[in-house]
């Protein structure tokens, strides 16, 4: 009985001290000016997606190798790893989201995934050395609505100034054009954003949220 009753109040004591860490922090975090919340934030999240020993993967070299490096990396479980020229690797992928639709749909997940450590200005070089500087502002566009947070907020005001808008729209997968039935039901899924960066993608906020929803959380 007295094991039992040390243990409880040990229990209760060690609960009392983790409440009171809890909300000590708390408002220790109420103190600090929005700035260095998100410096903080931003560090932590450095050490969770990059930490020092985690090895470097190489860039994908080939149309095959990108789409598993978007499916991978855009996964949970790919947690702490490191890409070798990963701004490149992106825009690559972005590169190929007129042929594969299962690219398209995963990209925003991974861009929001490896915000953290992503070379912003690296990534827009990339993506204008490349010619598709509209389209990841298109997907970083789509990531933030998605996901409710800032992604890669610096690349995408700059590929803002870059492309303040175009008359000429182009379809985002490119056998849409083919097919008039198709090519009507993009035009009319087409959210009024991704107009702005002159696509016709043929899906709904709603519908790329749902998705995003339910990939994030893989």
């Amino acid at each position: 009985m007295v094991f039992v009753s040390c243990l409880a109040n040990t229990m209760t004591s060690s609960s009392k001290k983790s409440e009171a860490g809890r909300l000590g922090g708390e408002a220790r975090a109420r103190k600090l000016a929005p700035a260095q919340r998100r410096a903080i934030a931003s560090k932590a999240a450095l050490a969770r997606w990059r930490p020092a020993g985690a090895p470097f993967h190489p860039s994908p070299a080939s149309a095959k190798q990108l789409a598993s490096f978007v499916a991978h990396f855009g996964s949970q479980a790919s947690t702490g790893f490191r890409v070798s020229n990963l701004e490149r690797s992106l825009a690559k992928a972005v590169a190929l989201t007129g042929r594969d639709a299962s690219m398209a749909r995963m990209l925003p997940v991974l861009l929001w995934r490896c915000r953290a450590i992503v070379d912003q200005t690296k990534l827009v070089a990339a993506s204008v050395e490349l010619g598709v500087g509209a389209r990841l502002g298109y997907f970083l566009d789509l990531a933030c609505r998605v996901s409710g947070e800032r992604v890669c907020g610096a690349a995408l005001a700059e590929l803002r100034a870059r492309h303040p808008g175009k008359a000429r729209l182009e379809y985002l997968h490119d056998q849409v054009a083919a097919s008039p039935w198709r090519s009507m039901l993009a035009e009319a899924a087409t959210p009024p954003f991704a107009r702005r960066w002159g696509l016709l993608t043929g899906t709904s906020l709603e519908s790329a949220k749902e998705y995003f929803d339910k990939v994030a959380l893989l």
